[in-house]
């Protein structure tokens, strides 16, 4: 299954994501990789906290743009990021956990990595640029899959600009 993805209605909605647990999700959806949790444009009023995401196809935890604040996570053998954001999230993480093995998704391009923390620098709403903060968190990986095909994959944190 694809997983859960909250997109922001209104300024004035508010949503709560407390003690969820999300197994095998993130199937790839027209030939891009799911994510078990994608929140998107959430603003800081939303509750996000204790979600644990558990053998994703795609990403643990997409972010895109906001202002949300996640507490108490962990996304765990996933198959791709654990943790990505883009588009100008400007929130908070508190206490994260990501264990990664090194596995990444097999497509067309040579480039794709998996990472435990991939942070992007492109523009969102409102001219933002993504500048989170993470606090108190454990990011650990295994070895990573170098192969012929994709030599540099021993990334574990890649932030782009």
């Amino acid at each position: 299954w694809k997983g859960l993805h909250i997109k922001q209605d209104s300024e004035s909605s508010l949503s709560r994501l407390t003690y969820v647990s999300i197994s095998h999700a993130g199937a790839p959806i027209q030939s891009q990789t799911g994510a078990a949790l994608f929140l998107e444009d959430l603003h800081n009023r939303n509750e996000i906290e204790y979600v644990e995401v558990f053998g994703s196809l795609g990403d643990g935890v997409r972010i895109w743009g906001g202002e949300v604040n996640l507490k108490y996570i962990s996304s765990t053998f996933v198959q791709d990021d654990a943790f990505e954001w883009d588009f100008g999230w400007i929130g908070n993480g508190l206490y994260w956990f990501a264990y990664g093995y090194g596995v990444y998704l097999l497509s067309d391009n040579s480039n794709d990595k998996a990472h435990l923390l991939e942070g992007r620098g492109n523009i969102g709403p409102n001219n933002r640029v993504s500048s989170p903060n993470l606090f108190q968190s454990t990011f650990i990986g295994g070895s990573c899959n170098v192969s012929a095909n994709m030599p540099n994959n021993n990334i574990g944190v890649s932030i782009f600009f």
